[in-house]
C-alpha cells in the first residue's frame, strides 16, 4: 500500500453498523482472505465489522483486473497485481461500504463470519519475514546476541527472517511440527525429529471486543467476568509494569477505531491498539467489584499529563475533561481510591536514582488533586528486593507527601535472570529453591518496615507490595516479550506462603497484588480463543477469601523441617483470622513434596471441635491444568480434628488448605 490516504480517515463510517467502532474490522481496516459461506465453496472475500463480503458477489462494480483474479481460491493473482492496482481496490471496497448509494447490491453478499470458514488465504512455497521497526528487530536480536541485538546495517538495508510454508496454517486446522535436527550441548550426535519450539501469540485475556465470538458482555469475557467475582478481588493495579511509563492515557480513550497504533517496546516489539484504555479498564474494575489503582506516566510525560487524567477519571465539574469522559460515554466520576506515580523509577522507568526521583515524586503528586470527596491516596515508587537506601531516601525526602510505598520482588528458582527456570518439569531443587526464595520477602519487608518506622513511627505511609509472584522463562513456543509461562501446584505454595507473610506484616503491608492476572507469569487465568482454564494459583486465592477484611490472629505451630541440600525451612506454614462474622479460619501449608505432616495449632480463645474446608495437592510437583484437562488440579475437601485445646491436622505432601473453625 502507499501512504495514508481517504481511507484511513478515523472519521470516515460505515452503513455496515457492526463495522463502525469494532475492536477489529472497522472500515479503516479492510483485511482480504479466502472463505466459504454455509454450504459453499472457498472464495476471497473481505472482513467487514461482523460480516465477510463476498468479492466475487460484486466483481462487476470492482477494477477489471482485480475481478479477473476473484474466481480463484487464493489470493496469489491479487498479491501479484501491481501497487496500484490493489490501492484502487481498496478505495473502491471503501467507497461501497460508506456510501448508501451502493447498500441494495453489497448487501446481499454480506455473510455473518461466526457462519464462515476461513481457509489459507495464499498458496506459499517460501516467504521472507520482516521486521516492523527497530524495537522489535532489538528485542528479537536480544534473543540471540544479547551483547550485540541490533546489526550495523539494520539502517541501511532492510533486515528479514526465513519462513517455512509449512509453519503458515488458518484457524482451526492442526499444526505440524516441523522435522528438523536439533543437538543439546551435552548429546554426542544430533537426532532428526519434530520441533520441539513453535511460535504462537496469546491474546484474549479480559478483553475480546464487543463483536467477538466470544461469549462477553460490553467486550469483557463472560467466562473471565465470572471467575475473576467469585475471588472478590480487592483492587486492580493498571497499566501495570514498565508499559506504565511510556503509556500516554489519551491515546485510550474515545472511539476505538480513531485510537492511535503504537509499538509496545515493553511487549515484544507488537502494535498496540489501545482498545482497552480508561474507560474499559475502570468499566472493567466496576464489573468485578475491585477497586482501581492506575500507574501515571512519570518516565515520559510531563506531571500536565498525570494532573489531567486525574480530572478526566474523578471529577463531577463541568470543566472540559469531565465533558471530554462525558462525551466518550461515562457521564458520572469513576472512585480512583490509588495513583501510583511511576513504576520501579530505579530501572525502566527511567534509570533513576533516589534522591532525583524523591524530587520528581514531590513535584508530581503535587498536581495529582483530589475531585472527589473520597480522595486519592498517591503511591510512590519504591524499591525492589533488598534496596534498603531506596527507601531510607525516599522516606526522608518525600515520606510527607506519600500515602504508600511501593515494593517489587520476583522469586525465581535459580538466582539467574537470564536463565531463570522451567515452570514445568522442574526437578525437587528447583522446587526447593522456589520456595526458600518466596519466603525471603518476609526479611525484607521486615527491614524496609524498620526503615519506614524510623520516619513514620505512627504507620501512617503502607507499604504496598504491588508486584510479586514467581517468575520462570517463557513457556517453549510462546513470545519471549509475552512473559507467558504455565502455572502449577509450586505456584500454588509460593501465593500461598507469600499472602501467609503479608498478613503477618499487616501493620504495614495494605495491599499486595500479584503480578500478573491473566496469561503473564504467575497468573490466576489461562485463556486460548475461547477457552478458559483455572490455575493452581487462581484456587489458592478463592481459598483464601474468608482472610479478606478479617483480623489477624497469632497462631501457634509445631512443625518439622524440610530440607534439600543445603535449603532448610519449617516443613509447615499456618495463619489464622477472624472473619467479621466471628468465625476463625485457618490456612495450612505443607512444603514437603515427599511426606504427610501432622499438624497441632493452638488459637488462644478458640475453643473448636472442628474444623472443615478445601485442600488442594496432587501427586506431582508440577502439576497443573491444561486446555486438555482444565481439571487436573482443583481443591478437595478437607478436615481437621479437635483435642486437648488443639486442632489436629494431617496434611498431604506438598499442599494448602484453607478451614474453618466451629
Amino acid at each position: 500500500m502507499s501512504g495514508i490516504d481517504e481511507t484511513h480517515d478515523p472519521a470516515r463510517l460505515s452503513w455496515v453498523e457492526s463495522a463502525n467502532g469494532h475492536a477489529d474490522f472497522p472500515i479503516q481496516n479492510l483485511p482480504l482472505g479466502i472463505f466459504s459461506p454455509p454450504g459453499g465453496h472457498a472464495r476471497p472475500g473481505v472482513a467487514i465489522g461482523d460480516l465477510i463480503l463476498d468479492l466475487g458477489g460484486v466483481g462487476g462494480l470492482l477494477p477489471d483486473r482485480v475481478a479477473q483474479t476473484l474466481t480463484r481460491t487464493t489470493l496469489n493473482g491479487l498479491m501479484g497485481l501491481p501497487k496500484a492496482d490493489r490501492v484502487a481496490l481498496r478505495r473502491r471496497l471503501s467507497e461501497l461500504m460508506s456510501d448508501e448509494r451502493y447498500r441494495s447490491l453489497v448487501e446481499p453478499v454480506l455473510y455473518p463470519a461466526a457462519d464462515c470458514t476461513l481457509h489459507l488465504p495464499a498458496s506459499i512455497s517460501d516467504y521472507t519475514d520482516f521486521y516492523v521497526g527497530i524495537h522489535h528487530a532489538t528485542n528479537v536480536g536480544a534473543l540471540f546476541r544479547p551483547d550485540n541485538p541490533l546489526l550495523p546495517n539494520y539502517k541501511y538495508v532492510p533486515i528479514g527472517y526465513h519462513g517455512r510454508a509449512s509453519s503458515v496454517r488458518p484457524s482451526g486446522v492442526p499444526v505440524v511440527r516441523p522435522n528438523g535436527q536439533r543437538k543439546r550441548p551435552d548429546d554426542a550426535e544430533p537426532s532428526y525429529g519434530p520441533s520441539r519450539r513453535l511460535d504462537y501469540e496469546l491474546e484474549l485475556g479480559i478483553w475480546v471486543g464487543e463483536g467477538s465470538t466470544i461469549p462477553n458482555t460490553r467486550g469483557y469475557r463472560n467466562d473471565v467476568l465470572a471467575a475473576l467475582k467469585a475471588l472478590h478481588v480487592p483492587v486492580v493495579r493498571w497499566p501495570g509494569g514498565c508499559f506504565a511509563d511510556d503509556y500516554h492515557w489519551r491515546d485510550g480513550i474515545g472511539p476505538r477505531a480513531r485510537r492511535p497504533v503504537r509499538i509496545n517496546t515493553h511487549w515484544g516489539g507488537v502494535m498496540e491498539p489501545n482498545s482497552f484504555g480508561t474507560n474499559e479498564f475502570l468499566d472493567f474494575a466496576e464489573m468485578i467489584g475491585a477497586d482501581a489503582y492506575v500507574t501515571g506516566d512519570v518516565g515520559s510525560a510531563p506531571p500536565q499529563d498525570m494532573a489531567d487524567w486525574a480530572e478526566y477519571i474523578t471529577s463531577g465539574s463541568q470543566g472540559s475533561l469531565a465533558q471530554l469522559r462525558r462525551r466518550n460515554g461515562r457521564d458520572r466520576p469513576w472512585h480512583l481510591p490509588y495513583f501510583g506515580i511511576g513504576n520501579e523509577a530505579w530501572g525502566c522507568g527511567g534509570n533513576m536514582r533516589p534522591e532525583y526521583y524523591a524530587d520528581l515524586f514531590r513535584r508530581y503528586a503535587t498536581f495529582v488533586r483530589d475531585h472527589a470527596p473520597e480522595g486519592i491516596e498517591v503511591v510512590a515508587s519504591g524499591a525492589h528486593d533488598d534496596d534498603y537506601h531506596w527507601t531510607d531516601v525516599m522516606m526522608a525526602r518525600a515520606g510527607d507527601l506519600m500515602d504508600a510505598l511501593s515494593l517489587h520482588y520476583y522469586s525465581i528458582p535459580t538466582g539467574n535472570w537470564k536463565h531463570k527456570g522451567a515452570a514445568t518439569g522442574f526437578g525437587e531443587d528447583q522446587w526447593a529453591a522456589t520456595l526458600a526464595a518466596a519466603q525471603r520477602i518476609d526479611g525484607y519487608i521486615t527491614r524496609h518496615s524498620a526503615i519506614m518506622d524510623k520516619y513514620d513511627p505512627q504507620k501512617r505511609v503502607a507499604l504496598f507490595v504491588d508486584e510479586w509472584g514467581t517468575w520462570y522463562d517463557s513457556e517453549p513456543g510462546s513470545h519471549p516479550g509475552f512473559l507467558y509461562q504455565q502455572n502449577s501446584l509450586r505456584d500454588a505454595l509460593v501465593a500461598a506462603v507469600s499472602l501467609d507473610i503479608f498478613q503477618r506484616h499487616a501493620d504495614r503491608v495494605r495491599m499486595a497484588n500479584i503480578a500478573q492476572m491473566i496469561n503473564v507469569l504467575q497468573a490466576m487465568i489461562l485463556t486460548r480463543g475461547g477457552k478458559m482454564i483455572l490455575t493452581p494459583t487462581y484456587y489458592v486465592f478463592r481459598m483464601y477469601v474468608p482472610f479478606q477484611d478479617a483480623t489477624y490472629l497469632p497462631v501457634k505451630i509445631r512443625t518439622p523441617s524440610y530440607r534439600y541440600g543445603s535449603i532448610s525451612m519449617p516443613a509447615a506454614d499456618a495463619v489464622a483470622a477472624r472473619d467479621t462474622a466471628g468465625t476463625i479460619h485457618l490456612a495450612l501449608v505443607n512444603l514437603d513434596p515427599h511426606h504427610a505432616v501432622n499438624v497441632s495449632t493452638r488459637i488462644d480463645g478458640l475453643d473448636a471441635r472442628a474444623a472443615t474446608g478445601e485442600v488442594l495437592t496432587a501427586d506431582a510437583m508440577d502439576a497443573h491444568n491444561t486446555f486438555e484437562h482444565p481439571q487436573a488440579i482443583e481443591p478437595a475437601p478437607f478436615k481437621g480434628t479437635s483435642k486437648g485445646g488443639s486442632l489436629l491436622f494431617r496434611l498431604p505432601p506438598m499442599s494448602v488448605a484453607v478451614v474453618a473453625a466451629r
